[in-house]
């Protein structure tokens, strides 16, 4: 039966390219191997994610493993055919052996809920795959041709194909699948030739909190997206202005500049809490003898002079006994702040925990005392600091871009929660001038406060927003109230 063996072959590998093509994509020639995660592995991640998501990543989820399964059965199948051909007597056993994995995507297909405006296109799909087992089990292996068999095929009409504005869904849906691996996101339509420009703007110079930003650019979550994407540092005009104009697509600000800048009719909204709580304290050298919000009454405070500054100070004073009107402001801008508390020109000074409150502690090993302002949120509200932020108009006009940035950024920020060494190193080799340890030292910080649960980044909430709108408006800080529920948005969040 040695004849049977290259036209079986070549009859595996046309059946192959014709159901890839069903599914809505490349034949397999064109597509790349995927290198993970295993048939197994996905298939298990799927069936325990199947209810999360979109319609159509639901549909995707329950459709994918199908696919997966079809490719790796038919890839034994050719396998067995290239064992047993030279030596099986019964045209019929090998037969059956190709038909198996259709016959299993077909039943699975079958099973399949898709979405209402998708029903169509699968049960298209469904018929043509069961025209197509119809036609295997018919086909005489003695005597018909390969020629003659890609004839029949294509006998059987054209293979269904989506609209490109429902394969550009799929895809971006398939994106944030990445237990599917990269060959199925290809038989969802084309990449676009080319991956769109994505500008991000920092609002500083590189540092951990931006670290899941550059761990999905390293590590090619973005690419796979279809997203090419530069990160670049704040300009004099603000974060905030170049992304409401479009200079940048997406930026880092904090809430304190998203209220007023809506306030002001700048139209950006917030995307996602990189930390979901504030992670910022006042502190003062361990001598000093402060202990407590009332015992900054007297003392310096070394700042940059901001009116923010001033209400938080003084309702902690306040809220714990002490006299607000007693404490005096030096404003001192971006400067070393412990030589200058050192040398006794302030007090105490603001700062971020996870950076400079690692420097003190854990890197220069220093005494000193803090007052973290989550703990006194009796007194003063909870706020994000930082956020992701893109314009009203790019939400609006291109939301597949913004799903597409937001879901790979997630991923990103699910890599720095989990793997934080390792989101170090990626973030130091970006930004060779940062302090290792401290680098190394925040990362782990910030680890177990970007988000209390990986699968909950970036999840802001309306009263932490409403209460932090107030408190701005009372403390003076601005005039007029926002819509805060048009302020923030978790609707591009996985």
């Amino acid at each position: 039966m040695k004849f049977l063996k290259f036209p079986l072959l070549l009859l595996a590998l046309l059946l192959t390219g014709f159901v890839l093509a069903a599914c809505g994509g490349d034949e397999p020639d064109a597509v790349p191997t995927p290198t993970e995660p295993t048939t197994t592995e996905a298939a298990g991640t799927l069936v325990a994610t199947a209810d999360t998501g979109s319609a159509d990543e639901r549909y995707l989820r329950s459709l994918c493993p199908a696919f997966l399964a079809f490719d790796a059965n038919m890839t034994d199948a050719i396998a067995e055919i290239d064992e047993r051909a030279a030596t099986e007597d019964d045209p019929e056993v090998l037969r059956q052996i190709l038909l198996s994995p259709l016959s299993d995507l077909v039943t699975a297909m079958e099973a399949i809920s898709p979405p209402d405006d998708l029903a169509a296109y699968h049960s298209a799909t469904a018929t043509f795959l069961t025209d197509l087992l119809t036609l295997v089990a018919t086909l005489d292996f003695l005597g018909d041709s390969i020629d003659d068999v890609v004839e029949r095929i294509e006998g059987l009409g054209e293979i269904p194909t989506q609209p490109p504005d429902v394969q550009a869904r799929l895809r971006s849906a398939t994106a944030r699948i990445p237990e599917c691996g990269r060959l199925f996101l290809l038989n969802f339509g084309a990449e676009p030739d080319e991956p769109r420009a994505v500008t991000f703007m920092l609002d500083w110079s590189p540092n951990t909190n931006h670290a899941g930003v550059y761990a999905a650019l390293a590590n090619g979550w973005y690419e796979d997206a279809g997203l090419a994407v530069e990160i670049i540092e704040p300009g004099a005009g603000g974060v905030e202005q170049a992304v409401a104009a479009g200079v940048a697509q997406f930026g880092v600000s904090v809430q304190e500049n998203v209220i007023p800048a809506r306030a002001q009719g700048v139209p950006i909204v917030s995307l996602a809490a990189i930390i979901e709580s504030n992670t910022s304290s006042l502190v003062a050298l361990g001598s000093e003898g402060i202990a407590r919000p009332r015992d900054l009454a007297g003392k310096t405070y070394g700042g940059w002079g901001g009116p923010l500054e001033t209400a938080l100070i003084s309702r902690l004073v306040e809220c714990d006994g002490g006299d607000p009107e007693t404490v005096e402001y030096a404003i001192i801008g971006n400067v070393d702040y412990l030589v200058g508390m050192e040398q006794d020109h302030y007090d105490f000074v603001w700062i971020f925990d996870g950076w400079d409150g690692i420097r003190y502690t854990e890197v220069l090993g220093e005494d000193v005392v803090t007052i973290p302002f989550i703990d006194h949120t009796e007194c003063i509200p909870d706020w994000y600091t930082p956020v992701i932020i893109a314009s009203e108009d790019l939400i609006a006009d291109d939301p597949d871009l913004v799903r597409d940035f937001m879901e790979a950024t997630a991923r990103g920020y699910r890599f720095a929660m989990e793997n934080p060494g390792e989101a170090a190193d990626i973030l130091l080799e970006a930004a060779p001038e940062l302090d290792g340890a401290l680098v190394r030292a925040s990362a782990g910080y910030l680890a177990g406060r970007y988000a209390a649960d990986a699968g909950d980044w970036g999840r802001q909430t309306l009263e932490v927003w409403t209460r932090f709108e107030a408190f701005l408006r009372e403390a003076g800080l601005t005039e007029t109230p926002i819509d805060v529920e048009a302020a923030f948005t978790n609707e591009f969040l996985p």
